[in-house]
This record gives structure tokens, C-alpha cells and sequence, in this order.
């Protein structure tokens, strides 16, 4: 990556975002770079845009724990967050995928900051991958504080709910099927009539026995536990699966 921009016009940019009113987050490092701007460019940007800045964004912050990345947390990640809280409780989004939110958080190099109340209204746990369902054109923008219409009107959350409950609910009946419960689900197509569905145990922390609601938005043929070999009862396309306290059950479905 090729870095042209010096500090001065960055915190331009911010000023000028300032007077325009215009709302902003920005990149302040990567996974493969956390060092994308100083300390002092991005208190810069704090100082110059009170109100337009909201925070900063770190992608793919799913690192092995290496003492290279281990240095860059408590370097920069860390000090980017703490000037963040001394400037009004700016967000920094910590953005992964995989499994990081589901297990590379809990290891020592980030549970002793992320558990760490004094930051709770700066991190915001982000996922890489957007929710692209096919059907759905509306985008629900937020910065935490308002929410942003397409022409870019802002509203506050209690004015807006409505119109998010009614996108969310448009936008659950164009996926293959709604589940309901504390678990954790994948949905992978393996042919054009049968769609593989794992039900998982959600209780990183506190296990339990689970049960899931499946609806599926398509004339269901069957539903087989194909670990059990277990013929699910399936009614008006909805049927009920217990998942075991800490384990999982994987799904076929059959549908027209």
C-alpha cells in the first residue's frame, strides 16, 4: 500500500467534514498494518472534527497472537481507544470475521482490554462480511448514535425502529429460512432441492440445551438429522430441533 497523504491534509479533510457537517469514520490501521496513521494524526482528526468524527475503523483485526500484533494492540490499538474515550466516547470498530468474535476474543491478547468496562461505550464489535440477501436493496446505516436514511437524513433510534423492524423483516423473508432460538446456524445449498442447515449450541461462555424454531420459506419435503438419521416432524414448513447443551445437529432439508 502506497501512503501519499501526509497528516496535515488529513486533519483538513476532518476540518472541512467539521464544517460541513458531514458524519465520518475512517480507517486508522489494518490487520497487515495496524501503524496506518500516528497517534498524533488521529488525535488530530478528534480535535479538528468534534462532532463529524465518529471514530475509526481496524480491519481484520484477526491476527494469530504474535508478539508483532501483540506490540500493535497495546501500542496503538489500545492508545487509538483511550483517545477515543478522552474525546467524548468516539467508537473504534474492531472489524473480524471467522471465528474471531466467537473465540479469538476471549484469548489473552484481547480479552483483558475488550472486558475492560472503561471501554464499553468505545468498542464496537464489527464483522466483516455485510448481510447481502438477494431481493433486498435497502441499507441501514448507523454510527452508533443516529440512523442515516439513503438521502442521508438523520434520525434518532426510536423515530426509525419502524422502518428497521420492517427492512429486517423483508429482508428474513427472502432468506431460505428464519430460525428462531439461542443457537448459532449455517445454511449451505448443496443441490437446487436440498439445503444443509447446522444447528449450534450458542453458549461459548454458558452452554446449554437449545431449541431452534425453523421455518423455511420454501414447500419442505423432509427434514433428516443426518447425524441421528432422524426424521424431523415437519408442519406448514416449520419444525422444532433440540440442540444438546455444547454440541450440534446438522440438518438436511429436502424442498420444492
Amino acid at each position: 500500500m502506497q501512503y501519499k497523504l501526509t497528516a496535515k491534509p488529513i486533519i483538513a479533510y476532518a476540518a472541512r467534514c467539521e464544517r460541513e457537517g458531514l458524519a465520518f469514520v475512517m480507517t486508522a490501521g489494518h490487520g497487515n498494518d495496524p501503524f496506518f496513521m500516528q497517534l498524533s494524526t488521529i488525535e488530530g482528526i478528534l480535535l479538528a472534527a468534534p462532532t463529524a468524527c465518529k471514530g475509526f475503523i481496524f480491519p481484520e483485526v484477526a491476527r494469530d497472537e504474535t508478539p508483532a500484533f501483540r506490540y500493535a494492540v497495546l501500542s496503538h490499538i489500545k492508545p487509538v481507544c483511550d483517545l477515543c474515550l478522552k474525546h467524548g466516547n468516539r467508537k473504534v470498530f474492531l472489524r473480524a470475521k471467522f471465528l474471531f468474535w466467537a473465540a479469538d476474543c476471549y484469548s489473552d491478547m484481547w480479552s483483558w482490554m475488550l472486558a475492560d468496562k472503561k471501554y464499553k461505550d468505545v468498542i464496537v464489535p464489527d464483522y466483516a462480511k455485510q448481510d447481502e440477501i438477494p431481493g433486498v436493496e435497502k441499507l441501514l446505516i448507523t454510527d452508533g448514535e443516529v440512523w442515516y436514511d439513503e438521502q442521508g437524513g438523520r434520525h434518532s433510534a426510536a423515530d426509525y425502529a419502524r422502518c428497521v423492524e420492517e427492512t429486517l423483516r423483508a429482508a428474513s423473508n427472502q432468506l431460505f429460512a428464519r430460525i428462531r432460538g439461542d443457537v448459532a446456524w449455517t445454511a449451505t445449498r448443496i443441490d437446487p432441492s436440498h439445503v444443509r442447515l447446522v444447528l449450534i449450541d450458542s453458549g461459548y461462555l454458558d452452554p446449554a440445551d437449545r431449541v431452534a424454531e425453523v421455518t423455511v420459506n420454501a414447500d419442505v419435503v423432509a427434514a433428516v438429522d443426518i447425524l441421528r438419521g432422524e426424521r424431523l416432524d415437519v408442519h406448514n414448513n416449520h419444525f422444532t430441533a433440540a440442540v444438546p447443551m455444547g454440541t450440534l445437529r446438522v440438518i438436511d432439508i429436502e424442498h420444492r
